[in-house]
């Protein structure tokens, strides 16, 4: 026997098994295979993302040297020339893709899972490291960790996508990719498991909890042997000193929750021209950017040494004010008006400094002695966080992991969830990353059922019962056989359904076909396009001379909704 001979043989008794454990997954088995790419997600992503962070610093080293110093160092006109001159080159490049190529960060990640659609785009992905470094690297307002979840998730994509994982385990697995990145990326693993499923999955459930688990544990891991430990922000403990602080810490809340609402109006009315040619956006986003460098260079790029002054007591109410207008206007600007940088760096920045301000109005104006300001700075980045990015549970815990203080848990568990609801119920902003979508992409949330449908792949769903036979045969009586389905001369599909022994012929059109990989709610969606009542179901990955292996019929969605 040749060699060829038995490469053949092998590797035609490893398809069906294969194809097995991929069915398994649809319906949400296969639990050991599906840890063990969680810990391959979780260390390339980790890899990926300190070259990012490496990326970003080479290019802020080499901007810095050209315009004659650090950001902070920058004489008046280097801090307007620099920002603009990095968005009229990306203006340049980036104009001649098309639109969906130029998108990018958490958003991108979002749209693409809510329609449903685990499989995200390498090019955009590579858009966002070259670009998003760049933008960053010439003082561009944003942060850092909204391209890192782009990046986590494109590549755990890719590994499903190379594996053919069935649509449903590969939304979780690129949720295991966006927890992986924010565990690097903040010394936060936890902070990044509990963004990926109340962020990126918008749901919460152990059979999910546990590979995002797996994988952010796996990054914080990798991360520290490859790049040593690295704390973000150096903090010594603080404590609330009285339950006397709380009514201000109630009152801070409300603050914080409206300065999101700003920001995230701010966004929109930005993201709005969207339909403007693109390097017209980056160019005003850099004239932007350069206006307010000019007032302060504490803004420019991430923006985090200006947390670290504030942390340190080093800024007085004047500076405080300056940097919080003026980083906002600059950060929803460069996100609203569709440059490759994240939001989440610009909240924590807006909330550290505008909690140091309201810790030393209450600290002036209060007829007790208060918690020191840097108490009121840290609750901040939380609760800015929190309301901007509607999501409580991580603003909390990313303070917590940051600053490694429990001290002030309580008070962060009151700012939070009053700052979130200020944001959401009182001035009923959307989430930062729809806003900046833009209106004309307003598709969140998704409904329950929707999310439900989500949860399986087709493959474990569908009616396995299939006889492909020729147009010209007739219709068998056996009424074990519930489906029928044959290919006539026109490429289209003939499916009879068996009922009672009385067949019930049904055409579909040539395009009525689903890959078994792909979730139930692609499935409704291209039963509702195509106007039909079933689906014939093709293996994942062979394309169309692939062999119909099982049809769906919409009465099985609805069973499987109502669970009968």
């Amino acid at each position: 026997m040749s060699l060829s001979t038995r490469r053949n043989r092998s590797g035609a008794a490893r398809a069906p098994a294969l194809d097995a454990l991929r069915d398994r997954l649809a319906g949400g088995g296969a639990r050991p295979l599906l840890l063990l790419l969680a810990v391959a997600a979780g260390a390339v992503t980790s890899l990926v993302v300190g070259a990012l962070f490496a990326t970003i610093e080479f290019a802020t080293d080499i901007a810095s040297r050209l315009a004659g110093g650090g950001f902070s160092d920058l004489p008046p006109t280097a801090r307007v020339a620099l920002p603009l001159a990095g968005a009229l080159l990306l203006g340049v490049l980036l104009s001649p893709l098309a639109a969906r190529r130029r998108r990018s960060g958490v958003s991108h990640v979002l749209e693409h899972l809510v329609q449903g659609q685990a499989r995200l785009p390498l090019a955009n992905a590579g858009v966002q490291y070259l670009a998003g470094s760049a933008a960053l690297g010439t003082g561009l307002s944003g942060g850092a960790e909204g391209p890192a979840v782009h990046l986590g998730a494109a590549g755990a994509s890719a590994l499903a996508r190379g594996l053919r994982i069935p649509q449903n385990s590969a939304r979780v697995l690129l949720a295991c990719g966006a927890a992986a990145a924010l565990s690097c990326s903040f010394n936060a693993p936890l902070a990044g498991v509990v963004f990926a499923l109340e962020v990126v999955l918008m749901e919460y459930a152990v059979a999910t909890f546990i590979p995002v688990l797996i994988a952010a544990v796996t990054a914080k891991v990798v991360g520290h042997w490859t790049f040593g430990h690295v704390e973000s922000f150096a903090v010594d403990d603080v404590a609330m000193r009285s339950l006397l602080d709380l009514p201000i810490v109630a009152l801070a809340g409300c603050a914080m929750g409206a300065l999101a609402a700003a920001f995230v109006a701010a966004l929109r009315a930005f993201a709005s021209l969207g339909r403007r040619p693109f390097w017209l956006r980056a160019g005003l986003a850099g004239i932007i950017t350069g206006a307010a460098a000019l007032v302060t260079p504490a803004i420019m790029g991430v923006g985090y040494d200006a947390v670290d002054a504030t942390l340190l007591g080093q800024l007085a109410w004047p500076a405080l004010v300056v940097i919080l207008v003026a980083k906002l206007v600059a950060s929803s600007a460069c996100v609203g008006l569709g440059l490759p940088v994240g939001v989440i760096a610009p909240t924590l920045v807006m909330g550290a400094v505008g909690g140091e301000l309201l810790g030393q109005v209450a600290a002036a104006w209060a007829p007790f002695e208060v918690s020191p300001s840097v108490f009121y700075a840290l609750l901040g980045m939380g609760a800015m966080l929190a309301a901007a990015l509607h999501a409580p549970l991580t603003g909390l815990l990313v303070v917590l992991e940051l600053t490694g203080n429990m001290e002030i848990i309580l008070a962060a568990m009151l700012i939070v969830a009053i700052a979130t609801a200020t944001a959401r119920q009182g001035f009923r902003q959307p989430w930062a990353f729809i806003a900046a979508l833009g209106p004309d992409r307003f598709a969140f949330p998704s409904t329950p059922a929707e999310q439900h449908l989500l949860r399986v792949a087709v493959a474990s769903v569908m009616d396995r019962r299939v006889a492909p036979q020729s147009a010209s045969d007739t219709v068998p009586s056996d009424a074990a056989a519930r489906w029928r389905v044959a290919l006539d001369d026109m490429g289209g599909v003939h499916v009879g359904a068996l009922a009672d022994g009385a067949a019930r012929p049904a055409s579909l059109a040539a395009s009525a076909f689903i890959d078994s990989g792909a979730t139930l709610l692609e499935a409704r969606a291209r039963l509702n396009a195509a106007g039909v009542e079933a689906l014939c179901v093709r293996r994942e990955g062979r394309g169309a001379g692939g062999a119909v292996i099982g049809v769906l019929a919409r009465a099985d969605i609805d069973a499987y909704l109502t669970g009968h």
